[in-house]
Formats: C-alpha cells, sequence, structure tokens
C-alpha cells in the first residue's frame, strides 16, 4: 500500500502541483490564487501608473525574463553609504544593535532610516512599478549584519526558497561591498529554479519509495544537500552572483532558490531586506514612517492587506 501511494502522488499529485508551481511562480499549491487574481485585480484599476522609464527598463525586461535584476545609482550607494556609516558609529559606540541572527534590533529600520523612502521613490519604484505595471506596498523591512559564525553555512546561507506567494518580489538593498568573499547573494533565474524543483520533488518520491520517514527538519536538510549537489554538478555555470561596492539593488522572485551571508573570516555584510507586494495604491509612505515596516509574519494572509 505504502508504494501504491507514492505511485499515486507521483503521477497524480505532483503534476498538478508542478503545474500550480510553475504558473503562480511559489509552491502553495492552490493558496496561490487569490494572491494572483488580487494582482491582477491591481493591474487593472491602475492603468495610470505611468510607462516604465528607459532607465531602468531592461532591468525590468531582464525580472520578467530570468526573475532576477541589479540597479544601481550614485543615489543608491550616497544613501547606503549614511546608513552603514550610522550603524558603523552605533557599533564603535559599543551599542548592542544585533541579534543573535545579525538582525539590526535597535529600530525599525524605516523609522531609524528615513531616508530610505527616496530609494523607493526613485529607482526602486520606477522599477518595481514597471514590472507589476501597477503600484505596491511594503509588506516589512528588515536589515542584517552576516559574519563568520560558523564552520560550514547554515539556513538561509544554503539553498533554499522563501515559500511565500509567486507576486511577492525580495529586495535586497546591499549597504555595503559584496562579493564572493563576503556571502554576496547567489541566486538562480525561475527557469532554473523549476527544473530543480522538478527534480527535487522525484528525488523525494525516491525517499518515499525507499522507506524513509522524514521529519520536516530532515526534510529540509536533505533537500538542501540534494540543492547543492545537482547545482554544483549540473548548474555552476547558470548561478548569478551580482558584485557591488556597496549601494547595490538586488531583486529576486521569493521563490527563485538563492542563498548568501556566508562570508570568510574577517569580512562583513551589511544588508537591508524589503518584502514588495503588488496594490491598487501608492505606497503609504507616511504610514511606514509612523508605524515602521517590522516582519510580524513570513507572507500576508491576505493580498489585500
Amino acid at each position: 500500500m505504502g508504494r501504491l501511494k507514492t505511485f499515486i502522488k507521483a503521477y497524480v499529485q505532483d503534476p498538478g502541483w508542478l503545474w500550480f508551481v510553475r504558473k503562480y511562480k511559489t509552491r502553495l499549491g492552490w493558496r496561490a490564487r487569490q494572491y494572483e487574481v488580487y494582482y491582477q485585480r491591481s493591474k487593472r484599476l491602475c492603468r495610470n501608473v505611468g510607462e516604465t522609464p528607459k532607465t531602468v527598463l531592461p532591468a525590468v525586461r531582464q525580472f520578467n525574463e530570468q526573475g532576477w535584476a541589479t540597479l544601481q545609482t550614485p543615489e543608491t550607494e550616497e544613501i547606503a553609504a549614511e546608513i552603514l556609516q550610522v550603524m558603523r558609529s552605533e557599533e564603535s559606540d559599543g551599542e548592542d544593535i544585533w541579534n543573535e541572527a545579525g538582525r539590526y534590533i535597535k529600530a525599525d529600520v524605516w523609522q531609524k532610516f528615513p531616508c530610505l523612502e527616496k530609494v523607493f521613490t526613485g529607482i526602486a519604484g520606477e522599477f518595481i512599478r514597471g514590472v507589476y505595471e501597477c503600484e505596491y506596498k511594503i509588506l516589512f523591512g528588515v536589515s542584517y549584519k552576516s559574519h563568520r559564525q560558523a564552520e560550514k553555512p547554515p539556513g538561509s546561507q544554503l539553498w533554499h526558497f522563501d515559500g511565500s506567494p509567486g507576486t511577492c518580489i525580495n529586495l535586497m538593498y546591499c549597504l555595503g561591498p559584496v562579493g564572493p568573499e563576503n556571502g554576496a547573494m547567489e541566486c538562480m533565474s525561475w527557469e532554473d529554479t523549476y527544473r530543480l524543483f522538478v527534480l527535487e520533488r522525484k528525488q523525494f518520491r525516491q525517499w518515499e519509495l525507499e522507506g524513509a520517514k522524514l521529519t520536516k527538519m530532515e526534510v529540509r536538510a536533505r533537500r538542501a544537500s540534494f540543492l547543492k549537489e545537482k547545482i554544483d554538478c549540473n548548474f555552476a555555470d547558470r548561478v548569478n552572483q551580482p558584485k557591488s561596492n556597496g549601494g547595490m539593488l538586488f531583486f529576486f522572485r521569493n521563490n527563485n532558490l538563492h542563498k548568501g551571508g556566508f562570508v570568510n573570516l574577517g569580512t562583513e555584510r551589511f544588508v537591508c531586506v524589503f518584502n514588495i507586494y503588488p496594490s491598487q495604491n501608492p505606497p503609504p509612505f507616511d504610514e511606514y514612517h509612523a508605524c515602521g515596516v517590522p516582519k510580524t509574519c513570513n507572507y500576508p494572509q491576505d493580498p489585500d492587506f
């Protein structure tokens, strides 16, 4: 009965699940549809969102084709340097501004660094509107410092997907230099991500046939190991890892396979991370300044949050 059940999953359930993954760019299954419906409604209601500026059009096209893109301007460099200078000054004063996970805890990042609004009213907002073809909103924003804490990369420093709705765009704002030596984000395109999801699903069923009864943590560990092996062997030349001296905006789909933050000894990485969603209304910056953009959930239960 166990083998029959696995075959039914592999040849009946999995094709349907993979159809949802490809269509909605997430692994949420049927729950993904409500976010796509809200997104399409937002596009219809925002027909006057304006034409995409030529300065961001190549990046928008790349994002639509591959699921990731980067932008950097003198303004994003200047603002990043301003934020990083404040953080380093706080560190120099002996302030405890990072938790054990490396997250900035002194204050909400938006309230602490109101200059972030300039990034979103500038090139970031132009890009996001160009991709969505409607308005947008920010679910949360957090800042992280990465430094070497273990011999091997843990957690988000391994290949993974975030698991939010496919309408979510991740924005990593690199406050300082990023490169291979300090854990610059590595990202697969969406098409390659989907191919790896297909391979992973087949492997998971093979584990079931072998009689493996895995806990959620064991599944996560095996998945990470499997993805690393496949990417190293078959996709190594397709890994994207943009470099910057500071100020780079790295946009990628929430469920593109990605990893980052495992730095060499003696190096550090400072970033701000935002999760962004389509909206029918312009971003409420006054509300963000008043209430901040704290992370209270991984993704919204209601797309009209």
